[in-house]
C-alpha cells in the first residue's frame, strides 16, 4: 500500500469518526465503506463500520462487519467486545419474539466472543436449559463454575445455577456476588433500620411483595393461605412490583384476598421502599428475589422492620438485608445452615403452602380410550415427567432412557414448552437407541382441571434433579400419582422430599441416581408395592397431613409472631 493511499485512508477514518461524533451515520458509513473497499484487510475500518451499522439499527450488517474484522484478526479485542454486545442484543430480541433457536445461537456467539462475561454466560445457560440443548451444557456449566472460583469480579445470575448443579456453596457465593453488584450499580440511601414498636397495640402488619401476582404457580400456592390469615391478629398487604396489567378474574381474587393491595410496578425500587416505610410494615416478604421480574433491591435500604425471603426463589438470597428464609427441617437441616446467609424459620411440616382447592381427580371411565386420546399406548407402563423441561439435566435424562430400555412397552410422557425442546428431547431419545414412539409430549389443554386429570393416566412420576418438582410434585401427589425424587444438598433439590416427608412417604425419596433408578424399576416390577404406596398416599391426603391450608397458615402465623417478639 502506498504512503499516499495510507494517508488518505487514515483521513477517511478520521472523517468517519467525526461524522459519528455528530451522529451523521450516513456519511460515516460512506467513509468506512470507502476504506474497506480500498483495503479489505483494514480491521479498524471494519470495526468502525460495524459500530455505525449498530447505531443505525442494522444489527445483521453490524455483525457481518465485526466478523470481517475478526477474520482479519481473531484476537482484535474491540471487535470481539462489539460483536458480543450486538449478538447478545439480537439474541434478546429473538427471545422476545419466541425464536429460541436464533436466540440460542446468538447467545452462544456472545458468550464465545466475550469469555468471562457473566451476563452473556447467564443468557446462554438459561436458554441451553430451557431448550434442553445438552450437547454443550456440561462444558458451559463447568466454565462458569471455574470463572466463579478464579475471578472475584465474575457475578453469575444465581437463578439458573439451581438447575445447573447441586452445589449450594456455589449458589450462595453467586447470590452474594450478584446482589453486591446490584448494590454497587444502584446506590442505596442510608436509612435507619425500622424497628418493631413493642408498645404498638394492634395487628402485625405483613406485606407480601411479588412481581408475579398473576395466574402462576407462586400465587396459586399461596393465595388460599393469604385468604385464611387471621385478620384479628394480622393486617395483610399485597404489593405488586411489576407493571403488567391484569384484568383477569384470578387477579381480582388476588387483590380481594388482601386487606390492601398496591400496584407499584411503575415506581423505582427506592420509591417502593419509601412507600413500604410509610406503611410501617412489620414483616416484608419477598416472594420473587431472583426469579424473572424479581426486584431484590427494593428492600436494600431496610424499609421494613423484618425482611423475609419465601417461596419463589429456592435458595439463599445472599443479601445482608434479608433477615430470614422460610424453610423446614428437610429443605434446610441444621447441618446445611452454613449454605444460607439468612436465619432459618423452620415450619413444622413442609415449608410449601399448598392449596386444597384443586379439582378432584377421578380415574377415566375408559382408560384405554383416554390413553389413546393423549397419544399414549393403550397398554404399557407410563412414566410421567411433567416438570418444566428447563429442569431436565442430561444425567437424569440418561437415567430415564435406561428405564425405558429396561421396561418393555413403557413410554416417557413429557410436557414440552416449545418445538426446540421437543426436537432436542426426541433427538436425545433417538441417540439413546429408542424408537420415537417411546417419548410422548403432552399437548396444551383448555384448563388446569383437565391437565390435572391427566395424572390419573400415569403410573409413576419421575422427578428432576438437581431442581426438583415443586408445585408440579404437589399436583401429582394430589392426583394420587407417586412421585419418585432424588434428594441432594441444595434447597431446590430437597423440595419434593419435603412434601413426601410431610405425606409420610419416605420410600419415594432417594439420595443418589443409582438408588433412584433401582427404586423406579422396583416400583415398575412390584405392582403390589406401587398399589400400597398409592393407598398410603390416599390415606395421608385424607388425614390432611399436608393438604390442610388452615393448619399450614396457623404454623406460618406462629412463625411470624415469633420473629416479631
Amino acid at each position: 500500500m502506498s504512503f499516499e493511499l495510507e494517508n488518505n485512508l487514515d483521513d477517511l477514518i478520521q472523517q468517519g469518526l467525526a461524522h459519528c461524533a455528530v451522529k451523521n451515520w450516513a456519511d460515516a458509513k460512506l467513509c468506512f465503506e470507502s476504506v474497506v473497499a480500498a483495503d479489505p484487510l483494514h480491521k479498524v475500518a471494519w470495526n468502525n463500520l460495524g459500530n455505525v451499522l449498530d447505531d443505525w439499527g442494522d444489527d445483521a450488517g453490524a455483525l457481518a462487519a465485526y466478523r470481517q474484522a475478526l477474520n482479519i484478526d481473531p484476537d482484535y479485542a474491540n471487535a470481539k467486545k462489539n460483536f458480543a454486545l450486538v449478538a447478545h442484543k439480537q439474541g434478546v430480541a429473538a427471545y422476545a419474539k419466541a425464536d429460541l433457536g436464533a436466540a440460542l445461537a446468538l447467545f452462544e456467539l456472545a458468550a464465545q466472543q466475550a469469555q468471562g462475561n457473566a451476563d452473556y454466560d447467564h443468557s446462554y445457560l438459561q436458554l441451553l436449559l430451557e431448550t434442553c440443548s445438552h450437547s454443550t451444557l456440561a462444558a458451559h456449566i463447568q466454565a462458569m463454575h471455574e470463572q466463579t472460583d478464579a475471578n472475584d469480579a465474575y457475578t453469575p445470575h444465581p437463578y439458573p445455577l439451581l438447575a445447573a448443579k447441586d452445589d449450594p456453596v456455589w449458589h450462595l457465593l453467586a447470590a452474594k456476588r450478584y446482589v453486591a453488584r446490584l448494590a454497587s450499580e444502584l446506590p442505596i440511601a442510608d436509612k435507619p433500620t425500622q424497628m418493631i414498636d413493642a408498645t404498638r397495640r394492634g395487628r402485625i402488619r405483613i406485606a407480601y411483595l411479588s412481581s408475579d401476582w398473576h395466574q402462576n404457580p407462586v400465587p396459586q400456592q399461596l393465595l388460599p393461605s393469604i385468604e385464611a390469615h387471621d385478620r384479628t391478629a394480622f393486617e395483610v398487604i399485597g404489593v405488586a412490583t411489576d407493571g403488567m396489567q391484569d384484568g383477569s378474574l384470578w387477579r381480582k381474587r388476588i387483590e380481594q384476598a388482601f386487606d390492601k393491595f398496591h400496584a407499584l410496578g411503575h415506581l423505582t425500587d427506592a420509591q417502593i421502599a419509601e412507600q413500604l416505610r410509610a406503611m410501617n410494615i412489620d414483616i416484608a416478604i419477598d416472594l420473587s428475589l431472583y426469579m424473572e421480574g424479581g426486584r431484590p433491591m427494593i428492600l436494600a435500604s431496610r424499609p421494613c422492620c423484618v425482611q423475609v425471603a419465601f417461596l419463589g426463589y429456592a435458595g439463599s438470597s445472599g443479601a445482608p438485608w434479608i433477615d430470614y428464609l422460610i424453610a423446614d427441617e428437610v429443605t434446610i437441616p441444621a447441618s446445611h445452615a452454613h449454605f444460607y446467609s439468612e436465619k432459618i424459620i423452620k415450619l413444622p411440616r413442609s415449608f410449601m403452602p399448598d392449596s386444597n382447592e384443586r379439582p378432584v381427580v377421578q380415574p377415566p371411565a375408559n382408560r384405554a380410550a383416554a390413553l389413546i386420546q393423549h397419544g399414549l399406548p393403550a397398554k404399557g407402563f407410563i412414566f410421567c415427567a411433567f416438570n418444566n423441561p428447563y429442569k431436565i439435566a442430561p444425567k437424569m435424562l440418561a437415567c430415564w432412557f435406561r428405564l425405558l430400555h429396561a421396561v418393555p412397552n413403557s413410554v416417557l410422557w413429557f410436557q414440552a414448552n416449545n418445538r426446540w425442546t421437543e426436537a432436542n428431547l426426541q433427538a436425545a431419545a433417538k441417540a439413546a437407541g429408542l424408537d420415537a414412539e417411546r417419548v410422548v409430549f403432552a399437548k396444551r389443554v383448555a384448563s388446569f382441571a383437565e391437565h390435572l386429570q391427566r395424572y390419573a393416566l400415569a403410573d409413576l412420576f419421575l422427578d428432576t434433579f438437581p431442581y426438583n418438582a415443586h408445585v408440579t410434585a404437589a399436583d401429582a401427589l394430589w392426583a394420587g400419582l407417586p412421585v419418585l425424587t432424588l434428594q441432594g444438598q441444595s434447597f431446590a433439590s430437597r423440595v419434593a422430599s419435603s412434601i413426601l416427608t410431610a405425606l409420610d412417604l419416605p420410600e419415594l425419596i432417594t439420595t443418589d441416581i443409582t438408588s433412584y433408578e433401582a427404586r423406579a424399576l422396583e416400583l415398575v416390577r412390584q405392582s403390589k408395592k406401587r398399589i400400597a404406596i398409592r393407598l398410603k398416599l390416599a390415606n395421608s391426603k385424607a388425614k390432611k397431613v399436608y393438604f390442610d391450608q388452615l393448619q399450614y397458615v396457623r404454623s406460618l402465623e406462629a412463625a411470624y409472631g415469633n420473629i416479631c417478639k
